[in-house]
């Protein structure tokens, strides 16, 4: 073979690999013996506007396949079939193998690491039957846990490669477990994640002292370096059993070929070797300890770095996505629930006083604009889920309103808030002065006065009051749907024991219905609505983890295009949604009294409108596009440019802005009530108390 390029002369050195997913390099810069990958490459690849296609078929066969493969997420599942599929569209340019690698979440779980590499190989049959098992090589990260996964695996007969190697230690232990390959990282990791961060301690002598070790006890395991930056790297590797080389690298090598490095391959390590008898695979002890002390712990932080920085944390993505999730579901539990309480206070008291019927109103106006607005900007389906739901539970309120208290839009004062009780009695200014004028009770005084000297009939009515009804001091509903179907006659009045006289009053009556009504303590009351509330906030948190998108991990990007009339509809609904607290305020302050209203309903919508709040501004933008940035030598346009991210929130606050106006704006004004009911708590408990 005439060597004319530097990729001559290391195929004459050294069996070549690919580290890409993309077919093209295969065709035109093959032929390569194996092909390696990971995620970081996986994501470049099907971040190619080409590659559109097997996304779809991935995710089709994820739904297929979901049943079967259960433990993990439907989205979890598509990436591996992509990846799968990628690797088979490769095979088809390699002579040797396909490395696909496991989850790195899973590094330090070996039964995960089995199970997710048995996975793989049962894919690669699910998307090209009878694909030569022979040909898959799964790649595991060298932690403890991962070389103990790959002695399972080799003796299964899958073949595996310990990948993430840094140290001597794990290359003795990998030959123990019979890994079929290693790949030790001449780089750390944080050469492709980092910009302009150059290290200065690259492993290329560890990689020929491994080599001289395996040699030197006749194990099988090749060495199969890996993480290169520079043509002059891969001219010091010249000779090593296997070598994988970014397409970046791959074409800077098709120059011609100057021959003047020396390959550390052709003169002595600098590293010295293990003697024969080294054994750790019966010692987890001792390999922890000797793996810790590698070069100082240095070793034992670049493994942990591939797990903590190269691939982002899933707890990183739980706190930003699932938050949004769980924030939602709690709001959709609280609206769920949040008229409830009213309803029942309404029924229980047979009235509907204690609300401003022009809140209602109003309220139900913002939900009708809600639904449009949410509907035409097309926003998160939680909030067109709360908004359609909002308009029926105001219609329900509504329509018992209307049943006790008719049609009627003037708002009543209730007559517990009327100072004056005389007015309250229908005493008259006259009475009120007779009555002001007559002598001081005697010890020979008559227990049962006549008033003003005028004799009272057996019904308790004064002569001249024989022609007004004898409930003339009751409020009166007839237009009210109530009475017209609660019509019943009370006939207590029939038993001798019973007196034909009705309360004259309405504080009499109101004193009577307290005396009868169980009394609960205000420590009770804490207790009942706190346990509520920990309840339906207890069942969204549980809604949101039983529900399919706890366990998707990739939602698809929120739209940011404005919709001038969603918009329109955004803000009219902000507006009416802002508008409608006030009556409410404005009733309760005229009654000073929060009877009638119920705390929980207000409590339900503060929680509600708290966590719609949240769900919404819990967003992590996704980028999509920026200039092209490295990652394990292969470009692609995942990382988002400088303030792209910032940029991306700040319109997707705007787009929202309106819902977020009105539900934090609502929330303020709900607390304005909450401390009304605290004000008139005392005047309510001493009106009780009379």
């Amino acid at each position: 073979m005439v060597v004319q390029t530097g990729l001559d002369y290391m195929r004459l050195r050294t069996l070549v690999d690919c580290d890409t997913m993309d077919d093209e390099v295969g065709k035109t810069l093959g032929p390569f013996q194996d092909c390696t990958s990971n995620q970081a490459i996986a994501l470049g690849e099907l971040s190619k506007p080409a590659r559109a296609e097997v996304i779809a078929a991935s995710r089709t066969d994820a739904m297929k396949l979901h049943p079967k493969y259960s433990s993990i997420g439907i989205e979890e599942l598509a990436a591996e079939i992509a990846m799968v599929r990628l690797a088979v569209g490769m095979a088809k340019h390699i002579r040797g193998r396909v490395h696909v690698q496991v989850n790195p979440y899973y590094s330090y779980s070996s039964d995960k690491i089995v199970v997710n590499a048995l996975r793989i190989v049962q894919l690669f049959q699910h998307v090209q039957p009878g694909f030569d098992a022979d040909r898959i090589s799964i790649k595991i990260p060298s932690t403890w846990e991962g070389m103990m996964a790959c002695r399972t695996l080799e003796l299964a007969g899958v073949r595996t490669l310990a990948t993430t190697l840094f140290s001597m230690a794990q290359a003795v232990l990998a030959a123990e477990v019979g890994c079929t390959y290693i790949a030790p990282y001449v780089n750390e990791l944080k050469v492709h994640v980092e910009t302009g961060y150059v290290d200065n301690a690259k492993l290329l002598p560890l990689c020929a002292a491994i080599q001289k070790y395996y040699k030197s006890i006749n194990s099988p395991t090749k060495v199969l370096p890996a993480s290169l930056t520079s043509v002059e790297e891969i001219f010091f590797l010249a000779g090593v059993d296997h070598l994988t080389i970014a397409p970046g690298l791959l074409t800077q090598l098709t120059q011609p070929y100057a021959g003047n490095v020396k390959s550390l391959f052709d003169i002595a390590p600098t590293l010295p070797i293990p003697a024969r008898g080294v054994s750790f695979i019966n010692d987890p002890g001792s390999y922890q300890i000797t793996f810790a002390r590698d070069l100082g712990g240095a070793s034992h932080i670049k493994l942990t770095e591939f797990a903590c920085k190269m691939f982002p944390s899933q707890a990183a993505n739980f706190n930003i996505e699932a938050l949004s999730g769980i924030c939602g579901s709690i709001s959709i539990a609280c609206w769920v629930v949040v008229f409830s309480p009213q309803i029942i206070e309404n029924f229980r008291r047979g009235s509907a006083d204690g609300l401003s019927l022009i809140f209602l109103i109003i309220w139900l106006a913002g939900d009708v604009f809600n639904i449009l607005g949410a509907v035409l900007q097309g926003v998160l389906p939680t909030m067109i889920i709360l908004a359609v739901y909002y308009t029926l539970a105001d219609i329900v309120l509504l329509g018992q309103c209307f049943y006790y208290r008719g049609f009627n839009l003037k708002e009543e004062l209730s007559p517990s808030a009327t100072p004056d009780l005389f007015a309250s009695n229908g005493t008259s200014d006259a009475e009120r002065n007779g009555a002001e004028h007559q002598p001081e009770p005697t010890e020979t005084s008559s227990l049962i006065p006549k008033p003003s000297g005028q004799a009272v009939n057996v019904t308790g009515q004064l002569p001249q009051d024989r022609t007004r009804p004898l409930s003339s001091g009751r409020r009166q509903s007839a237009t009210s749907y109530h009475d017209i179907f609660n019509t019943s006659v009370d006939g207590t009045h029939l038993s001798p024991a019973t007196p034909f006289i009705e309360p004259t009053t309405d504080v009499a009556r109101r004193r009577a219905q307290r005396a009868r009504r169980r009394r609960i303590s205000a420590l009770q009351s804490i207790f009942f609505n706190l346990t509520a509330v920990a309840l339906v906030c207890a069942a969204g948190v549980m809604g949101w983890f039983v529900s399919p998108a706890a366990k998707s991990s990739s939602p698809g990007p929120e739209p940011l295009a404005m919709d001038v009339l969603g918009q329109v509809f955004g803000y009219f609904c902000a507006v009416l949604y802002l508008g409608s607290r006030l009556p409410q305020l404005l009733l309760n302050y005229r009654r000073k009294s929060t009877d009638g209203v119920s705390l929980l309903f207000f409590l339900f919508a503060c929680i509600g409108n708290l966590t719609y709040v949240l769900s919404i501004l819990a967003y992590s933008p996704i980028c999509h596009g920026g200039s092209p940035e490295e990652i394990m030598g292969h470009r692609h346009r995942a990382q988002c440019r400088p303030g792209e991210a910032a940029a991306l929130y700040g319109r997707y606050v705007l787009v929202n802005l309106s819902w977020l106006v009105g539900s934090a704006g609502t929330l303020l004004l709900d607390m304005a009530i909450f401390t009304q009911f605290f004000l008139y708590h005392d005047g309510k408990v001493d009106e009780e108390e009379e």
